[in-house]
């Protein structure tokens, strides 16, 4: 619901009276040096809040070394969105040289025609290649630029090529802590500059997104994101988000540990100031004159460096009020933040808080422990896994292979059959072409192979009855083989009781005939009968079937 931050009051502390002080919830900035409280407060109002108005979403973005608010539990993914716009490159860019990069604009303009900043760096890369490589030419001063652009789009593809970044910023209801400490990255500049990267992002979709409506941003050390001296890309879109978040029900709460370091001007909307004790002069004065300035409001130098360990000066430009106030530890009663109030030592709170600070930690324990416990199983699951897949990779490629020679197998057998089918079919059509009778032999007459079988060999697989005529070549190879036949039994100088004969022999006989058959007609005609089982191949001879008793009629002559 749009302006719902109007109805919202978060539990702070105690007045000088003794009176409950409750903030508004509006942007706001913390400020306060070292061992003020400064933390602390912030996690005991924001858990307050949370409390309060559980349907608000609170996004903190961890960005110390040592975390200060690991113990809360509640981390997400890093969110980093990839831009490629020439200016928007540019601005990631510089941090990376900590200079400006305006002599390179021309180039960068030139090479920002990708969709990733990967495509970009390897595209460049390129080029230099081909250019060392002698393959293209480019002048020395647009080499030197693209020279300088690889090393430092290298430098950030680096940055943002990890496995635990995602694109989108998804938000829970409650607590979502966005750790930007990268333990990983060494180079200090790098770090600063992938950082600002991060919460460039974060604020950009923050924006932009209206499904994160009701969403409380928590941004500590604020001199990271808006520093007072250098350039940023986080300066623009968080003035934006401090200009225009109120009206979609977004706000920001900025903290530090001193003002002079942080620039103004995305400061100019952030009504509401919690300030802590500052004892530099120029930190005492700079944090008296940003917020004097700002809410129109008077607050003295002595008010600041008065203050004690827990107690803060909320000036309320919203209201038009300035107020000092103990913040009340989460975790301190009542009855104790009042005796404080009245003068006792900040002290007495200190029991309370270290049991709220073990809890937090026994909690980040915990999840540790259980996390430990889930990693191991996890990790175990997955080396299994893995040799399962290793495993069945091996039957996988095995059966693909087996399947692959099976199919060509198949279709090697397809191809002979084919091959023979055709084969045989043209066989078939030559026999079947009428021959004009030759020679002796009167046209039409036929050969019959009368058939008195008492055993049929199995081998030799023949016909029981065969008819053909000598019009075709079947008939008069067929005819001269039963005449041989019966001349090679008669021939008493022949022992064998299956005679052979060669298709030289079938050649001279059907001569004898006055049938002039060529070799290749013999030859076709020859496998034919021996395809049908009307002639046994044996070796290089040939034989009628065996167990077979032919009564051949020879035909009439002329």
């Amino acid at each position: 619901m749009k302006d719902a931050y109007k109805s919202v009051s978060i539990p702070f502390g105690f007045n000088t009276k003794g009176e409950r002080v409750n903030l508004s919830l509006f942007h706001s900035f913390f400020v306060a040096m070292s061992g003020h409280g400064k933390t602390l407060g912030m996690k005991s109002v924001l858990l307050r809040f949370h409390e309060q108005h559980p349907d608000w979403k609170i996004l903190v973005i961890d960005s110390k070394d040592k975390r200060d608010f690991a113990d809360l539990n509640s981390d997400i993914p890093i969110c980093f969105v990839e831009t490629t716009e020439p200016l928007d490159l540019k601005a990631l860019l510089e941090p990376i040289l900590s200079s400006n990069l305006m002599y390179y604009f021309d180039k960068i303009i030139e090479e920002a025609v990708f969709d990733t900043l990967g495509e970009i760096q390897r595209s460049i890369a390129h080029k230099i290649e081909e250019v060392d490589a002698h393959r293209a030419k480019m002048n020395g001063k647009d080499l030197g630029k693209l020279r300088v652009l690889n090393y430092t789009m290298r430098k950030l593809v680096a940055l943002v090529e990890k496995p635990n970044i995602v694109k989108d910023l998804k938000l829970h209801d409650g607590f979502n802590v966005m750790p930007v400490s990268l333990p990983d990255v060494k180079n200090p500049t790098l770090k600063r500059a992938f950082q600002q990267l991060i919460v460039r992002s974060v604020l950009v979709l923050l924006l932009s997104d209206q499904s994160l409506e009701k969403t409380l941003l928590v941004l500590d050390e604020e001199h990271k994101w808006s520093p007072q001296k250098y350039g940023s890309i986080c300066k623009q879109p968080l003035s934006e988000l401090v200009s225009e978040g109120r009206s979609q029900d977004k706000f920001v709460w900025l903290s530090d540990q001193a003002l002079t370091k942080v620039d103004k001007e995305p400061l100019k909307n952030v009504k509401l100031w919690i300030v802590g004790q500052q004892m530099e002069s120029n930190e005492v004065e700079d944090a008296r004159e940003t917020v004097n300035s700002i809410t129109d409001l008077n607050v003295k130098d002595s008010d600041i460096k008065t203050l004690k360990v827990g107690n803060f000066i909320l000036v309320d430009g919203l209201h038009g009020k300035v107020e000092r106030a103990y913040l009340q530890p989460y975790n301190v009663p009542e009855d104790v933040a009042l005796k404080i109030v009245q003068g006792a030592d900040p002290e007495l709170a200190e029991p309370y808080i270290r049991r709220f600070e073990q809890s937090l930690l026994r909690s980040q324990s915990q999840e540790g422990e259980n996390e430990m416990v889930w990693k191991e199983k996890f990790e175990k699951l997955e080396k299994e896994f893995e040799e399962f897949r290793k495993t069945t990779q091996v039957e996988v490629q095995k059966l693909r292979k087996d399947l692959c020679d099976s199919e060509e197998r198949e279709n090697n057998l397809n191809s002979e059959l084919e091959k023979m089918q055709t084969l045989r079919q043209a066989f078939r059509d030559f026999f079947s072409i009428p021959m004009a009778a030759e020679g002796k032999v009167e046209a039409g007459v036929k050969v019959t192979l009368g058939t008195s079988l008492t055993e049929i060999n199995l081998e030799d697989n023949a016909s029981k009855e065969v008819s053909m005529t000598t019009q075709d070549p079947s008939g008069k190879l067929m005819y001269c083989a039963v005449r041989l036949h019966e001349k090679y039994l008669k021939d008493l100088s022949r022992t064998d009781d299956k005679p052979t004969f060669t298709t030289a022999e079938l050649k001279k006989e059907a001569a004898e005939h006055g049938w002039g058959l060529t070799n290749m007609m013999i030859g076709k005609t020859t496998g034919f009968l021996i395809r049908e089982a009307y002639l046994i191949k044996e070796g290089s001879a040939l034989r009628l079937p065996t167990e077979l008793k032919i009564n051949v009629q020879e035909p009439k002559q002329k």
